[in-house]
Protein backbone atom coordinates (compact mmCIF):
# COMPACT_ATOMS: atom_id res chain seq x y z
CA UNK A 1 0.00 0.00 0.00
CA UNK A 2 2.94 1.99 0.60
CA UNK A 3 3.93 2.32 -2.63
CA UNK A 4 0.54 3.32 -4.20
CA UNK A 5 1.33 6.75 -2.31
CA UNK A 6 4.62 7.16 -3.44
CA UNK A 7 3.38 9.03 -6.55
CA UNK A 8 1.72 11.66 -4.26
CA UNK A 9 4.26 12.33 -2.27
CA UNK A 10 7.92 13.39 -2.31
CA UNK A 11 9.82 14.98 -5.70
CA UNK A 12 9.75 11.59 -7.21
CA UNK A 13 9.02 11.17 -10.90
CA UNK A 14 7.91 7.90 -12.31
CA UNK A 15 7.77 6.42 -15.79
CA UNK A 16 6.09 2.90 -15.94
CA UNK A 17 5.79 1.03 -19.16
CA UNK A 18 3.10 -1.86 -19.90
CA UNK A 19 2.01 -3.44 -23.06
CA UNK A 20 -1.33 -3.43 -24.33
CA UNK A 21 -2.03 -7.06 -23.61
CA UNK A 22 -1.55 -6.91 -19.69
CA UNK A 23 -4.69 -4.25 -19.52
CA UNK A 24 -6.78 -6.92 -20.93
CA UNK A 25 -5.31 -9.49 -18.76
CA UNK A 26 -7.82 -9.86 -15.87
CA UNK A 27 -6.04 -10.62 -12.43
CA UNK A 28 -8.41 -10.94 -9.37
CA UNK A 29 -11.65 -10.45 -10.76
CA UNK A 30 -13.43 -7.90 -13.28
CA UNK A 31 -14.14 -5.03 -10.27
CA UNK A 32 -10.16 -5.63 -9.30
CA UNK A 33 -9.22 -5.11 -12.65
CA UNK A 34 -11.71 -2.11 -13.15
CA UNK A 35 -10.43 -0.67 -9.84
CA UNK A 36 -6.85 -1.05 -11.18
CA UNK A 37 -7.15 0.43 -14.68
CA UNK A 38 -9.34 3.53 -13.20
CA UNK A 39 -6.53 4.11 -10.94
CA UNK A 40 -3.88 3.99 -13.59
CA UNK A 41 -5.99 6.78 -15.43
CA UNK A 42 -5.98 8.73 -12.03
CA UNK A 43 -2.03 8.07 -11.69
CA UNK A 44 -1.05 8.98 -15.33
CA UNK A 45 -2.49 12.96 -14.62
CA UNK A 46 0.06 13.60 -12.41
CA UNK A 47 2.71 15.75 -13.33
CA UNK A 48 5.43 13.57 -12.52
CA UNK A 49 4.10 10.24 -13.51
CA UNK A 50 4.29 9.34 -17.04
CA UNK A 51 2.76 6.15 -17.98
CA UNK A 52 3.62 4.22 -21.66
CA UNK A 53 1.45 1.33 -23.38
CA UNK A 54 3.39 -0.55 -25.49
CA UNK A 55 0.64 -1.27 -28.21
CA UNK A 56 -0.66 -5.13 -29.14
CA UNK A 57 0.44 -4.91 -32.92
CA UNK A 58 3.91 -3.33 -31.87
CA UNK A 59 6.99 -5.36 -32.97
CA UNK A 60 8.49 -7.68 -30.17
CA UNK A 61 11.95 -5.94 -29.82
CA UNK A 62 13.43 -6.13 -26.76
CA UNK A 63 12.82 -9.58 -24.30
CA UNK A 64 12.62 -8.91 -20.65
CA UNK A 65 11.77 -10.05 -17.25
CA UNK A 66 9.32 -7.82 -15.16
CA UNK A 67 11.67 -4.37 -13.61
CA UNK A 68 11.94 -1.66 -11.63
CA UNK A 69 14.50 0.83 -12.07
CA UNK A 70 16.02 3.46 -9.39
CA UNK A 71 17.36 6.33 -11.10
CA UNK A 72 20.43 5.01 -12.22
CA UNK A 73 21.71 3.31 -9.38
CA UNK A 74 19.46 0.47 -9.04
CA UNK A 75 17.17 -2.39 -10.34
CA UNK A 76 14.99 -4.66 -8.95
CA UNK A 77 14.18 -7.61 -11.21
CA UNK A 78 11.37 -9.77 -10.81
CA UNK A 79 11.60 -13.46 -12.34
CA UNK A 80 9.35 -16.95 -11.89
CA UNK A 81 12.28 -18.29 -9.20
CA UNK A 82 13.60 -15.16 -7.47
CA UNK A 83 14.13 -11.59 -7.10
CA UNK A 84 17.28 -9.88 -8.27
CA UNK A 85 18.60 -6.64 -7.35
CA UNK A 86 20.98 -5.35 -9.73
CA UNK A 87 23.58 -2.62 -8.64
CA UNK A 88 26.65 -3.18 -10.84
CA UNK A 89 26.65 -0.32 -13.40
CA UNK A 90 27.59 -1.97 -16.37
CA UNK A 91 24.18 -4.12 -15.72
CA UNK A 92 22.56 -1.29 -14.94
CA UNK A 93 23.03 0.10 -18.18
CA UNK A 94 21.84 -2.62 -20.12
CA UNK A 95 18.47 -2.43 -18.08
CA UNK A 96 18.22 1.47 -18.94
CA UNK A 97 18.83 0.85 -22.72
CA UNK A 98 16.26 -2.05 -23.11
CA UNK A 99 13.79 0.39 -21.03
CA UNK A 100 14.88 3.46 -23.58
CA UNK A 101 14.15 0.58 -26.63
CA UNK A 102 10.30 0.02 -24.86
CA UNK A 103 9.98 3.53 -24.21
CA UNK A 104 10.28 4.22 -28.52
CA UNK A 105 7.66 1.76 -28.79
CA UNK A 106 4.94 2.58 -26.02
CA UNK A 107 2.36 5.71 -26.49
CA UNK A 108 1.69 8.23 -24.12
CA UNK A 109 -0.56 11.14 -22.90
CA UNK A 110 -4.22 10.71 -24.59
CA UNK A 111 -3.19 8.10 -26.89
CA UNK A 112 -2.37 5.87 -23.75
CA UNK A 113 -5.19 6.58 -22.11
CA UNK A 114 -7.34 5.74 -25.36
CA UNK A 115 -6.17 1.91 -24.89
CA UNK A 116 -6.30 2.21 -21.02
CA UNK A 117 -10.56 3.42 -21.36
CA UNK A 118 -10.87 0.69 -24.31
CA UNK A 119 -10.01 -1.55 -21.96
CA UNK A 120 -12.49 -0.41 -19.10
CA UNK A 121 -14.88 -0.20 -22.00
CA UNK A 122 -14.67 -4.40 -22.78
CA UNK A 123 -14.33 -5.13 -18.81
CA UNK A 124 -17.45 -3.19 -17.76
CA UNK A 125 -18.82 -4.68 -21.52
CA UNK A 126 -17.76 -7.98 -20.30
CA UNK A 127 -16.28 -8.13 -23.81
CA UNK A 128 -13.16 -9.11 -24.50
CA UNK A 129 -10.27 -8.09 -25.93
CA UNK A 130 -10.41 -7.82 -29.39
CA UNK A 131 -8.43 -5.26 -32.11
CA UNK A 132 -8.83 -4.14 -34.89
Amino acid sequence: MERQHAPYNGDHKFHFIVAEQDLHTTVGDTGVMIGQLDRLLVVMSLSRVIVGIIPANSEYRVPTNQFIMFDNRLVHVETISAELTISQPREIALYNKTFAELATQAVTGSAARGLITTALNHLRAGTGFARS
